[in-house]
């Protein structure tokens, strides 16, 4: 399936332990701050609102997207794909594809639940225009993205199968594309779901040492913005340059 210079060929080993358990973790910590924030909003509260809904959903699919990544690492998922055989390199393939999807409803319903979070913040109708906007173009370059993922190859497991001699699939140049136009709105969107919270904060009737504590809180969330400009970087190589060894040096699909 590949050619294989077998005097230059890197050790059997494996990073998929520290993939999962670094996946693991992460979803641990949102599960339990999920956990936290619907008992303070259904129990304490008892006002849940939309922002709550679709953060759920988003959990949800993040879930699902574990799981797929599970099936992913079980298949070969950090190691080097010569080790593997033909059966274990196309299920690898395989959930590598298929988890693209729930990773890009999550992310996008992350930031509409943003997006309801202000809407229900906030009577301004210059910000409450300024989140519809936000929240329609999220459904509009994320929908795209799923798009070209179903329709990128006719049968569709012919996108990870490449004994398929029938099969059709777009240029490549559509996922560059596609992905660059996600992967920039992405960074963009992060930036927006990030500040604007920041600047509504100021300007709420509490103390000093609250809004300093609740912006550095916030401010955090810009690790996700870094994360979203390292994966268009990786994205980038990713899509121009084709790696045989997908499986060992890619622990996400890198089309989206």
């Amino acid at each position: 399936m590949f050619d294989i210079d077998e005097n230059n060929l890197l050790p059997n080993e494996t990073i998929a332990t520290k993939v999962i358990v670094t996946m693991a973790l992460s979803s641990a910590f949102v599960v339990i701050t999920l956990g936290m924030r619907l008992y303070c909003r259904f129990i304490k509260l008892k006002k849940p609102a939309w922002d709550d809904a679709t953060i759920v959903l988003a959990t949800i699919c993040s879930l699902v997207q574990l799981i797929f990544n599970a099936l992913f690492i079980h298949y070969g998922q950090g190691r080097h794909v010569y080790y593997l055989n033909r059966h274990q390199i196309l299920q690898a393939y395989k959930f590598s594809s298929l988890v693209m999807f729930p990773f890009i409803f999550c992310t996008a319903i992350t930031k509409i639940s943003v997006g309801f979070m202000v809407l229900r913040l906030t009577q301004a109708k210059w910000m409450r225009y300024y989140m519809y906007a936000l929240m329609t173009s999220l459904v509009i370059v994320n929908g795209g993205c799923v798009i070209i993922l179903s329709l990128h190859c006719r049968p569709i497991y012919a996108t990870w199968d490449f004994s398929v001699k029938n099969g059709r699939c777009w240029d490549r140049k559509v996922y560059t594309i596609g992905s660059s136009v996600q992967g920039l709105w992405s960074v963009v969107t992060d930036l927006v779901c990030t500040s604007t919270p920041l600047f509504m904060i100021w300007k709420l009737r509490m103390g000093t040492d609250q809004k300093i504590a609740t912006t550095i809180l916030i401010g955090a969330g810009l690790a996700t913005t870094a994360c979203s400009i390292g994966r268009c970087v990786y994205v980038y190589h990713a899509t121009t340059k084709l790696n045989q060894d997908q499986t060992c040096m890619s622990p996400i699909n890198p089309q989206f």
